[in-house]
């Protein structure tokens, strides 16, 4: 989601949301899911045709960008597949936002981790959510390390996954919205 915020006390007055249900930035939840990953239909009108028109990025350039990417690339999915693993997810995560400072050079990018990864499961071993929150960390520290200091990691709290299915429900997306609003506010000064 991209939301141009404006000044403090202002109501968000545009905005482009990306979304499509179980995609990833490495990969998807289902193996038979015909879109590509976030980063091959981001530049799409309609993100879930791949056939889409282009959406034309400099109708709307955004002040902030906030990721929320990374459930569906270190959950278990729909088939039997190797686990993710962080160099593979950072690398990705780099080059996505590489494509983004193309659209947006001067936008500030928060890369939020996920609310339903957790450790510990389907396996005892696995660190899905270590994994996922230590390559927003390397992401963050591999682009100030070459002079992009726009981006931000934003940690969120686990949700239970009350809504539909597993997904968080509405109570769970407030405190999402709540944890993520102050970062916003002090990076942003809105």
């Amino acid at each position: 989601m991209q939301l141009d915020g404006g000044h403090a006390g202002q109501r968000l007055e545009q905005q482009r949301h990306t979304a499509v249900s179980g995609i990833g930035l490495v990969r998807n939840y289902s193996s038979e899911y015909d879109a590509g990953p976030m980063p091959e239909v981001y530049g799409l009108l309609f993100p879930e045709l791949m056939d889409s028109p282009a959406w034309d990025t400099a109708r709307f350039v955004p002040d902030a960008v906030v990721i929320a990417l990374g459930t569906n690339d270190f959950s278990p999915g729909d088939s039997e597949r190797p686990g993710m693993d962080v160099e593979t997810y950072a690398e990705a995560y780099i080059d996505f936002i590489d494509t983004l400072r193309g659209y947006y050079p001067d936008a500030h990018i928060f890369c939020m981790s996920s609310p339903m990864l957790g450790d510990g499961w389907p396996e005892p071993t696995d660190m899905s959510a270590t994994d996922h929150r230590t390559s927003l960390t390397r992401v963050e520290e591999h682009l100030a390390a070459n002079d992009d200091t726009k981006v931000h990691e934003v940690f969120v709290s686990k949700a239970t996954g009350k809504g539909c299915g597993t997904p968080p429900d509405a109570t769970e997306h407030e405190t999402m919205a709540e944890e993520l609003s102050p970062v916003l506010q002090s990076v942003m000064g809105w």
